[in-house]
């Protein structure tokens, strides 16, 4: 079972946040390598906002390299639906649209893939839906989606309104970066 937050606590120096790593191991593999031999930044300060798993074509070795490079992991709606055996990204799109399809076909794909790597699959089930932490005298959220709904998709043309209510969903909470 998921944990609902994973409180980081304060962290010092720079933090790293990441998200959609989307089944790419070597555009996954590079940004891990950039992150330590040239940022030096430790996996202690990194966060993966969800969607280990979609749409490129290794969801399995991505999703074991990144549980195995100690990053904090956020669940997404991706390893939401791998973790409970959807068969779908649980977007919500339309039915009759060509991303509902892609959405069916890839996880027809990815649930192939995984047959035999229960581990994975528990694994992407426990990751907790919120991270926190303190950094610089601010408080920090980490979501997927938005604080309301894990597939909920924040636009840069949100209005200040919709910010402000997502805000407001975190008490105490200076910053919300969203994934998705």
């Amino acid at each position: 079972m998921a944990a609902e937050v994973h409180d980081l606590g304060e962290l010092q120096g720079p933090v790293l946040v990441f998200g959609g790593a989307y089944s790419n191991l070597q555009a996954l593999q590079a940004l891990l390598r950039l992150a330590k031999e040239e940022l030096k930044i430790p996996a202690e300060r990194i966060i993966h906002t969800g969607d280990a798993v979609a749409y490129c074509g290794q969801p399995r070795e991505t999703s074991a390299c990144l549980r195995a490079s100690g990053v904090h992991c956020l669940m997404g709606n991706c390893e939401e639906s791998v973790g409970v055996g959807k068969a779908d990204c649980g977007c919500g799109f339309p039915e009759d649209s060509a991303c509902n399809t892609y959405s069916l076909n890839w996880y027809a794909h990815v649930m192939a893939q995984f047959q035999g790597a229960s581990d994975l699959q528990t694994w992407m089930a426990s990751q907790p839906r919120r991270i926190e932490f303190s950094l610089a005298g601010r408080r920090f959220a980490v979501v997927h989606g938005s604080p309301r709904h894990i597939s909920e998709f924040i636009w840069p043309s949100a209005s200040d309104e919709l910010l402000a209510e997502c805000l407001d969903e975190l008490p105490g909470i200076d910053a919300i970066i969203c994934g998705h």
